[in-house]
C-alpha cells in the first residue's frame, strides 16, 4: 500500500496494527454542517483523520480512517445545493493513502469551478490532506498549525537474515523475478527496490503537478517544498503553502462571498514566490 502521509502518523498506525485487545467498533462518518452567512449558506465539511478509500471497519477504529469517497459524495452535494454559497474544508489530518487522494482533489477542483471553496488547516494538513487542500481557491490556517510532508512513501522489511538465523529458508516458487517481492523471509533485491521505487516517483510526480497547479507554484517555488518537510504556519505562508493565517470563522464569511477563485490570493502567492 503507498501512503502520502507523515511519518510519525504512519508509525501510530503500525503501532496500533499490534494492539490484539477486543474492542467495540464505533461507527464514523463524514461531518458536514451548514453555517448562515449574509451571502448564504456555506457549507463547512470537516476532515480528520487518516484519509483512506473505502476504510473497513477495523481500519476506522485502529487508524481513525476516514473514507474518501464519503468526503467527495459531501462535496459533491453541497457543489449541487442552490442554498450553498460556498464551501469550507475544516482540515485536521496527517495525510493518507495515494488510493483515492487524486479522485477527492479533482472533486474539490471540480467544486471550485461553480463555488468558492476554501481549505481551513485546523492543526494539520499533511501529505495527501495538503494535497486535497491545495485544489481549493485559497488556504488558510490557524497559527499553530502545521503543513507540509508533500512526498510519498512506502516501506519494505528485508527478515532474511533473521530468518537464516532462525535456521528458516523461505523457497519462493512463482512464475516471474518480482512475483515474491517482499515475501517475509526471502532477499529484497536492488532490482526489486526500483521497481517500487519507480511506483512511488509515480505518484509523487501526480503530488507535484497537483500542487504547482493548483497553488500557482513554478519549479523554483516547489523546489522549496517538495522534500516531505512539515512547517508551521507561518513559515507556510512564506514559502507559498497557505495563503493566510486567519480563524476558522473569517474564513467561512470570505466562502460565503458571491466570487469565484481567489484572485487576491493568487496575487499574494506571486508576489512571495518573486520576494523568495
Amino acid at each position: 500500500m503507498y501512503w502520502a502521509i507523515e511519518k510519525n502518523a504512519m508509525d501510530k498506525i503500525l503501532s496500533m496494527m499490534a494492539v490484539s485487545e477486543k474492542v467495540t467498533i464505533p461507527e464514523f462518518a463524514v461531518e458536514i454542517g451548514t453555517q448562515n452567512t449574509s451571502a448564504g449558506g456555506v457549507a463547512v465539511i470537516n476532515i480528520r483523520g487518516t484519509l483512506m478509500k473505502n476504510p473497513s471497519i477495523i481500519e476506522r477504529w485502529f487508524f481513525g480512517a476516514v473514507d474518501m469517497g464519503e468526503i467527495a459524495a459531501a462535496i459533491n452535494a453541497a457543489t449541487a445545493d442552490k442554498s450553498i454559497s460556498g464551501i469550507v474544508l475544516n482540515i485536521s489530518s496527517p495525510g493518507g493513502t495515494v488510493a483515492g487522494t487524486p479522485e477527492l482533489a479533482g472533486s474539490v477542483s471540480a467544486a471550485t469551478k461553480k463555488k468558492r471553496v476554501l481549505a481551513y488547516v485546523d492543526d494539520l494538513a499533511a501529505s495527501a490532506a495538503y494535497w486535497i487542500a491545495s485544489q481549493a481557491n485559497g488556504i488558510y490556517a490557524s497559527r499553530q498549525s502545521v503543513v507540509g510532508s508533500i512526498g510519498v512513501r512506502m516501506a519494505m522489511y528485508d527478515m532474511s537474515k533473521a530468518y537464516e538465523q532462525a535456521g528458516v529458508k523461505v523457497i519462493p516458487i512463482d512464475t516471474g523475478k518480482f512475483k515474491s517481492a517482499g515475501l517475509a523471509g526471502t532477499e529484497i533485491t536492488d532490482e526489486q527496490k526500483q521497481m517500487y521505487q519507480d511506483i512511488v516517483d509515480a505518484h509523487f510526480r501526480d503530488f507535484k503537478s497537483a500542487v504547482m497547479k493548483g497553488r500557482g507554484m513554478d519549479e523554483t517555488a516547489f523546489d522549496q517544498v517538495k522534500d516531505a518537510q512539515v512547517f508551521h504556519a507561518i513559515r507556510a505562508k512564506s514559502v507559498g503553502l497557505i495563503d493566510e493565517i486567519s480563524s476558522l470563522s473569517e474564513v467561512i464569511k470570505d466562502a460565503g462571498k458571491k466570487t469565484g477563485h481567489s484572485t487576491q490570493a493568487a496575487h499574494k502567492r506571486l508576489e512571495l514566490y518573486a520576494q523568495d
